[in-house]
């Protein structure tokens, strides 16, 4: 996990890594099923393809939140609205 925050945005990073794809597979389907279904604290969920990726997309806690796999990963980046878009597309190139 990376934090980071200042006076005017902070942002989480989280990697989770499987022994396998097909378990970091089912762990984003468990993560969606969980958020369709209307989890605490997140909601309009959004499945999107970024960079022939396809992303999902939840607003949350005053974040926007994008998770996607990455082979045996699953990346999970929270940030704050006002640059979120920005550093979705940095960590899309940086994370591979």
């Amino acid at each position: 996990m990376v934090h980071y925050e200042s006076e005017r945005t902070r942002t989480m990073l989280y990697i989770s890594e499987f022994d396998s794809e097909d378990q970091a597979r089912e762990q984003i389907e468990q993560m969606k099923k969980k958020i369709e279904k209307g989890s605490k604290g997140f909601g309009h969920f959004r499945e999107l393809e970024v960079e022939e990726r396809t992303l999902y997309l939840v607003l949350g806690f005053g974040q926007i939140h994008y998770f996607y796999l990455d082979s045996n990963r699953v990346i999970w980046i929270a940030k704050d609205l006002s640059m979120a878009e920005l550093v979705l597309k940095a960590a899309l190139k940086a994370i591979k």
